[in-house]
């Protein structure tokens, strides 16, 4: 250069920024969040690489997406019941409500009372596993289910003898049944020649009054054997025809 110096040129660099740009959504627990086209689970980072327009860098966006805190629920494994009997169902959410609730499945109407509230009453009559979600006032959800055992119906019992001497004990032949039975469609007994000295119609078992006293005709029926007959609706439909004898003693 002139006079022995080098020539000095000035330049000027725009540094085009290549930096990442941090995005944090939030999601259900054991979910996911749709985002530019991508599920990104719950808990997890997904990156995404973003062309620069005309001449410019690509840029680096990070999602994550974090957990929210979802509904909690309790309700008991498996519980047990009498065919005929009822049970409340009773599970214990937590979290942010208000609560949606949803049953399932959805068996006959009267297996259940409800399926959209928190503690509907169940009565099945075979074995079954209901299902419950519980939805938070933020769209998250949980689920469980209880298994219901049903145990059968007992059949009724009906004794062999009565005395009717109003001591207090004994003084009534009825029906001696658990409360699962439906009713006694008729109660019958006849004399040994044939007559028919008691009926009566649709009423509940296990309730000595609405059994015989043994009067008959307004006076007190001799000691004797007599022939009884019944017919009983149990609690899944069935009808249990019963005879046998009855001793009065007096």
């Amino acid at each position: 250069g002139e006079n022995g110096c080098d020539s000095i040129v000035q330049l000027t660099v725009d540094l085009i920024d290549t930096g990442t740009i941090y995005l944090t959504l939030q999601g259900c627990p054991g979910g996911f969040v749709p985002y530019n086209g991508v599920d990104i689970p719950t808990g997890a980072t997904q990156v995404f690489q973003l062309p620069g327009s005309a001449g410019e860098c690509d840029s680096t966006l990070v999602v994550t997406v974090t957990p929210l805190t979802g509904p909690s629920l309790q309700l008991i494994d498996t519980d047990t019941l009498v065919a005929g009997d009822t049970l409340v169902l009773n599970p214990i959410a937590g979290g942010i409500g208000p609560f949606q609730w949803q049953w399932a499945p959805l068996p006959p109407p009267e297996d259940l009372s409800c399926y959209t509230c928190p503690s509907p009453v169940a009565s099945p009559l075979d074995d079954i596993t209901f299902t419950v979600t519980v939805t938070d006032a933020q769209g998250c959800t949980a689920l469980d289910s209880v298994t219901l055992i049903v145990l059968p119906c007992e059949e009724p019992f009906v004794p062999n003898a009565f005395s009717p001497d109003n001591d207090g004990t004994n003084d009534w032949f009825y029906i001696i049944a658990p409360e699962c039975v439906v009713q006694v469609h008729y109660l019958r007994i006849y004399a040994r020649w044939g007559e028919l000295v008691f009926e009566r119609s649709n009423f509940p078992a296990n309730v000595e009054t609405l059994g015989w006293d043994g009067n008959f005709r307004g006076k007190k029926f001799p000691s004797d054997v007599l022939v009884w007959l019944a017919e009983i609706e149990m609690p899944d439909g069935t009808v249990l025809r019963k005879k046998g004898d009855v001793t009065l003693l007096r």
